[in-house]
């Protein structure tokens, strides 16, 4: 080994000692890291900071802000419609593509069909390729939720950190015309 290279192997702050081998084979000839001859200080960062891209550094923080123009699932009879506008109960449901173990809910809110949500969520299990799966629905207490329409985002768009409107698909006779305001962006881990 030379001394340039041997320079370049010294933990900062540990003048003079050198980081010993760290690759070495094990006695059935299998190559592994030994971390008992690293410095410390090397190992954490080599915990804390993989180099696999931006998902391995951050979180996907997704923000809902708020839906336009939803369908109308509260209909309401007889005398009661001409004194009621029809709305419904919107609460959306935010996922990624394939996880359904990351499905997070916003709140519902009551008889209207522009909800303002302005709820954000977190996604730290993010893979470059990833979607987002986003559904809408109208809350009901006397039977099964509506649903008022589907979106999703693409991981280009997601990777392009994509801000602005996605227009719902199953939306009834408001296909084309309803839709939910999104934001996404990648934020930083806390460290422990």
């Amino acid at each position: 080994m030379n001394e340039g290279r041997q320079d370049s192997l010294r933990s900062p702050g540990r003048q003079g000692k050198k980081v010993s081998t760290i690759f070495e084979e094990d006695r059935h000839g299998n190559g592994q890291m030994n971390s008992s001859n690293m410095p410390e200080d090397e190992m954490r960062q080599s915990r804390e900071d993989p180099d696999d891209g931006p998902q391995a550094r951050e979180k996907l923080e997704v923000e809902i802000i708020r839906g336009e123009n939803l369908l109308a699932a509260d209909n309401t009879e007889g005398l009661a419609s001409y004194l009621a506008a029809a709305n419904s109960d919107p609460y959306c449901f935010v996922e990624i593509g394939g996880k359904p173990e990351t499905r997070q809910k916003t709140v519902t809110i009551n008889k209207t069909l522009n909800p303002q949500w302005d709820e954000f969520f977190f996604f730290k299990n993010y893979e470059k390729g990833d979607c987002l799966m986003f559904e809408v629905y109208d809350e009901d207490y006397m039977s099964a939720d509506d649903l008022l329409g589907k979106a999703q985002l693409s991981a280009d768009q997601i990777m392009n950190c994509y801000e602005g409107p996605l227009l719902l698909t199953d939306a009834g006779e408001k296909t084309g015309e309803s839709q939910i305001w999104v934001r996404v962006r990648f934020v930083a881990r806390e460290r422990k």
